[in-house]
């Protein structure tokens, strides 16, 4: 996510097989970019702890991010409340059928821009 790249291809591993072995045995995990944040960067090396059981569960993933948000990307949400966000996710789902929210052709919410 932070690279855009696709995961593990900096090790030029060939096989599936062989990439699974360096990552379960000798934990191999892609390099983290000198500029991604810090706070971002622990909770990423925190995610890919060895051990299943000294990683983060999704309630504080979700409270990290939600604490580094408007440092690591203050734009991400705008000036939008939660409430507001959480009716347009509502509808972008389909869940909502609140008129005043407009879609874009390919259903993503009209504030959300592709790369």
């Amino acid at each position: 996510l932070v690279t855009r790249e696709t995961p593990f291809d900096e090790f030029n591993i060939t096989f599936s097989s062989e990439l699974e072995n360096q990552i379960i045995h000798k934990n191999l995990r892609p390099t983290i970019p000198d500029d991604c944040s810090k706070p971002f960067a622990k909770l990423i090396k925190l995610c890919w702890h060895a051990n299943p059981e000294k990683r983060p569960n999704f309630t504080d993933i979700v409270n990290a991010l939600k604490e580094m948000q408007p440092h690591v990307a203050p734009t991400l949400r705008g000036h939008m409340s939660v409430a507001d966000l959480k009716r347009k996710t509502m509808t972008f789902t389909g869940r909502s059928s609140d008129p005043t929210i407009k879609k874009e052709k390919d259903d993503l919410p009209v504030d959300i821009k592709k790369p």
